[in-house]
């Protein structure tokens, strides 16, 4: 009967979906020789299909498929599956494919249950295939856990670590570099995705540079469009100091991030990420840039970030997260124009988050910029208005600091006009 099934679906050129539904437990009960050639037959006449779509197929399919295409006889296809096909897999094939794992894809996973197929869809689609997709479920009380282990059962890369009680989104990305088996280390956030082609670009560069970190591009999804984010990774090749926010955009070495003891801050849980990627652009050996392939962050309104102004935690996380930003930079040997251009970064940072803040974390958050501007190690860059800023901070002149901060937003635009204005007559 199989081989009619076969014999029509060939014949009538249909998809391969349904071969997929027999192929695998047809072979996985061949007895004979007789069997053997008969299935071999067919799959040999699929092959090209199945070349194609081997996606269809999880790995302990594709495992009696390939030993049925790589036999001549029945004897020979016994020996290479044994008599607990199951067994060799595991000890076999299974120990081999983690041996060629190139990619460990972290994802933490937190009642996300709207927005996690997406996810997964465009990490368990990426092509390059030698990948294994860790998803760190943080104790979610939706269904967020059993959309994972539908996904794994149609795609053994991913493995998923359940968390009995909520520990935050540090600690479930520092178990999952814990726990990763390849050489290189790329995270994705469970709301947001990636471009099919994002993870074999960034490996490409990596390898072809012998870096120890390569950075993408993002574009900032709200309301279903997307728009680019000032062209990060140019930025980033510009002056690898700007690698300082963004951390998913980044496929770092596994052994970078173990020498150095890179890792998020688990007290937190708001600028846990800030130290992770200055740190991890400081100790890189060479840092390149991806500029065409994007991951697209989503913003949605109940996301941890659009919370940040009216959660009392994450304004006092944030305060502790800055201290920690400015004791960590100042132990770095950057040079002199780099920690300038980090610094005005971060104080235009600051006070962005002072002027939006509500009124009873103002004078907290004043307190951070005064420390972090009387502490810095260079202070060559135009600091006119960091002073009046600082004078006014002192003086608890929010009013005056929301002026200023207005008019730097109105001159980084007015400069970014013009740079596009540029790069239009230079096109």
């Amino acid at each position: 009967i199989w081989h009619l099934v076969c014999d029509y679906i060939m014949g009538n050129n249909i998809n391969l979906y349904p071969i997929k539904m027999f192929v695998p437990s047809t072979v996985a009960k061949i007895i004979d020789e007789n069997e053997f050639q008969n299935v071999k037959k067919y799959i040999t006449k699929i092959q090209d299909i199945y070349l194609k779509q081997k996606h269809l197929y999880n790995d302990y399919e594709r495992f009696f498929i390939r030993n049925v295409i790589e036999s001549s006889d029945f004897t020979e296809y016994k020996k290479k599956i044994g008599s607990d096909a199951a067994l060799t897999y595991k000890t076999r094939y299974k120990i081999q494919r983690e041996k060629n794992i190139k990619i460990s894809i972290i994802i933490p996973v937190y009642n996300v249950a709207m927005f996690l197929p997406k996810c997964l869809d465009s990490v368990c689609t990426q092509t390059l295939r030698d990948i294994e997709i860790i998803c760190i479920n943080d104790c979610s009380s939706d269904n967020s856990l059993d959309i994972l282990k539908i996904y794994q059962k149609y795609d053994n890369r991913i493995k998923i670590i359940d968390f009995k009680e909520n520990k935050g989104v540090a600690a479930t990305r520092n178990t999952g570099i814990e726990a990763a088996k390849g050489k290189y280390i790329g995270f994705v956030d469970s709301d947001d995705w990636i471009d099919p082609d994002f993870y074999e670009k960034l490996y490409n560069k990596v390898i072809e540079n012998n870096a120890d970190l390569v950075v993408g591009n993002i574009k900032r999804v709200q309301k279903g469009k997307a728009s680019e984010i000032d062209n990060y990774a140019q930025k980033t090749k510009e002056n690898k100091v700007n690698f300082n926010g963004w951390f998913y955009l980044g496929l770092y070495n596994k052994q970078l991030l173990k020498n150095n003891n890179i890792c998020f801050t688990e007290r937190l849980i708001y600028g846990e990420d800030r130290v992770f990627p200055i740190l991890a652009a400081y100790y890189a050996n060479k840092v390149e840039t991806v500029c065409d392939s994007f991951y697209y962050y989503h913003i949605r309104d109940n996301s941890a970030s659009r919370k940040f102004y009216n959660n009392p935690k994450k304004l006092t996380d944030f305060c502790k997260s800055s201290k920690l930003v400015l004791e960590c930079f100042n132990k770095l040997n950057y040079d002199e124009k780099s920690y300038n251009l980090f610094i005005e970064q971060y104080l235009k940072y600051i006070i962005t988050t002072l002027v939006s803040a509500p009124a009873e974390y103002k004078n907290d958050i004043a307190e951070i910029y005064s420390n972090f501007y009387n502490n810095l190690k260079f202070n060559t860059f135009d600091k006119n208005i960091y002073d009046k800023i600082n004078t006014l901070i002192l003086k608890k002149d929010f009013t005056g600091v929301e002026k200023i901060n207005n008019q730097l937003q109105k001159e980084e635009l007015l400069n970014k006009l013009r740079s596009n204005l540029q790069k239009a007559k230079g096109a």
